[in-house]
């Protein structure tokens, strides 16, 4: 290849990092507003704020279901638990 050519590779490459690297912070610096599906059923909102790597876990191991009739996200998570004790589902 072309010095000029490896330039070239090597600009696509590094900008193909940066990119990855900035969406990677901005999932790991984003939160989201989740409601208890218990307190919803009661009319209780009362939201909590989670990160996204906890609302993965909630949506692999517990559920996190969005409301058809509000548009919220809730949560079936059982937070009275100690964390690490999660039952998987399936």
């Amino acid at each position: 290849m072309t010095p000029k050519g490896e330039r070239w590779v090597r600009l696509v490459g590094g900008i193909a990092a940066a990119l990855a690297f900035a969406a990677i912070a901005r999932g790991l610096s984003r939160s989201h507003t989740v409601y208890d599906k218990g307190a919803a059923e009661f009319g209780l909102d009362d939201p909590i704020r989670i990160t996204e790597k906890q609302l993965n876990a909630d949506a692999t191991f517990s559920g996190v279901e969005s409301s058809r009739k509000t548009g919220k996200m809730l949560s079936t998570y059982d937070r009275s638990q100690p964390p690490g004790k999660r039952a998987c589902p399936t």
